[in-house]
């Protein structure tokens, strides 16, 4: 028994282990999430800083080649922070999709394991069930001997106490027959005038 509540521990364990994994991950996607979050953020104060600078230059009333200059430039800074913007949110999607594809290799391994476990307590419950088993059937077995034996004990008694009720019984039985006969021939004998005296 006590085996069987270990198994069925263990059990509880895989479970509180699969749970804590899904809350690690849930939790680690929360943060590519924040982090994501951060860099469009990032990315929308730099295009408003940039919006700003132009308009300053612009009201600055730099010349005109200095300007679209420095738009491109603009342009050309914006283009690069949102390729790495664009890169970084494929890491994160990568990411993402190498957590996903080892939560499923742990849970599919956890669901392995607890497989193989459970086959092997329904192995260990079934040895221990064949055990009771065959620990009753002898305790019965030994306890039929023994009842068989008492009642032998008995027959035999009763058939002695029998015995010398039965051969006083046979004495008696035989002793009235004979007077019986006695009397029978007594009678016949009378009735065919025979006297004795």
């Amino acid at each position: 028994m006590d085996m069987f509540m270990d198994k069925l521990a263990q059990k509880l364990t895989a479970q509180e282990m699969i749970k804590a994994n899904m809350a690690a991950d849930a939790e680690e996607m929360s943060k590519l999430k924040g982090k994501t979050k951060e860099y469009s953020e990032a990315l929308e104060q730099i295009k408003k800083l940039v919006e700003d600078g132009v308009g300053k230059l612009r009201a600055a009333k730099v010349d005109g080649k200095e300007i679209d200059r420095l738009v491109e430039e603009s342009i050309a800074k914006i283009n690069e922070i949102k390729s790495e913007d664009d890169r970084k949110d494929a890491e994160t999607a990568a990411a993402v999709e190498a957590l996903k594809a080892e939560t499923i290799a742990a849970l599919e391994a956890v669901k392995e394991q607890l497989g193989e476990k459970l086959e092997a307590s329904n192995e260990n419950v079934h040895k221990e069930c064949v055990k009771v088993y065959r620990n009753v059937q002898a305790v019965v077995v030994e306890e039929n001997n023994k009842q068989t034996e008492s009642i032998k004990e008995a027959v035999t008694a009763a058939v002695k106490g029998f015995k010398g009720k039965l051969t006083a019984i046979l004495i008696i039985s035989g002793i009235s027959l004979l007077l019986a006969a006695g009397s029978v021939a007594l009678q016949v004998m009378e009735m065919l005038n025979f006297k004795f005296f």
